[in-house]
């Protein structure tokens, strides 16, 4: 029986946060241009239903026809989870700027958020072709690949990838776990801290993964090295609770809850 339940969500593949942008817009006059800076600040602000309004306010040829706008637009939907009209939007984009490779990728998250997996994966492969080194694109593809077919092609797609980093390594054990292989699992975090010790997603997981294994021993021992790396994450002092729980110290768990508690961390945050 699980003590604790994976989080075996990717987060990147599901959020643009690393690459919002505010696209390069081309100005008309004075008037377009304050309405424009308006959306701008709004969308910046994260404000996306105002952004929406104010793009609305412009001529409406113009408005249709400014690859930077569609993708202002497109962005705004995007965050308002608004997919369909995200995926409209950048494909008027693409129809007037398709050298813009970087709408290809803000549209494979609204088509992957909205389960389209397929054509997804396409739009990353469009990216790569272009940037080849981003890993984060690779993870994504094989992502889209585990929901198209299964675990086990996503895996050999990330094996066969020679440059891996933590983000590659952290992608296939959480395949491998969710196959019940934890061996390899343990051997992806375990080489994803060889490349960075102080990768703290990294020791997290796997001290999760010897919990499930029943190993307290070398769980204790990951999450000391947590809470040593960042003593203010609630988190880890509760999951460092349930070890001692575990093995029999009642007070010190109950000293760890305390801790996450005062940090912010409930249990039923878990």
């Amino acid at each position: 029986m699980k003590v604790i339940t994976y989080l075996f969500v990717i987060a990147l593949c599901h959020q643009l946060v690393a690459r919002q942008q505010t696209p390069d817009i081309d100005w008309q006059n004075p008037k377009d241009t304050l309405i424009i800076n308006r959306a701008i600040s709004l969308f910046d602000a994260n404000n996306f239903s105002e952004t929406l309004k104010e793009l609305k306010k412009l001529p409406s040829k113009y408005y249709s026809l400014q690859p930077g706008i569609q993708r202002l637009n497109g962005l705004s939907h995007y965050y308002l989870k608004n997919y369909s009209e995200a995926i409209n939007s950048f494909n008027l984009a693409l129809r007037y700027a398709p050298e813009a490779i970087e709408i290809y990728y803000d549209r494979a998250f609204a088509w992957m958020n909205w389960g389209r997996y397929k054509e997804a994966a396409s739009d990353f492969e469009v990216y790569t072709v272009h940037f080849p080194d981003s890993k984060d694109v690779i993870v994504n593809i094989a992502y889209c690949m585990a929901n198209i077919t299964n675990d086990a092609n996503a895996i050999k797609f990330l094996e066969k990838y020679e440059d891996k980093d933590t983000l590659i390594y952290n992608a296939l054990a959480f395949y491998y776990v969710d196959q019940e292989n934890y061996a390899k699992a343990i051997e992806q975090w375990t080489k994803a801290l060889k490349l960075n010790p102080k990768y703290a997603a990294g020791l997290e997981h796997l001290t999760v993964t010897y919990i499930d294994l029943y190993d307290f021993e070398k769980a204790l021992e990951l999450i000391n090295r947590l809470i040593e790396l960042k003593p203010k994450y609630g988190r880890a002092h509760y999951i460092r609770g349930v070890i001692f729980d575990e093995i029999g110290f009642s007070e010190k768990a109950e000293e760890s809850y305390t801790v996450a508690r005062k940090l912010g961390y409930e249990w039923d945050d878990f």
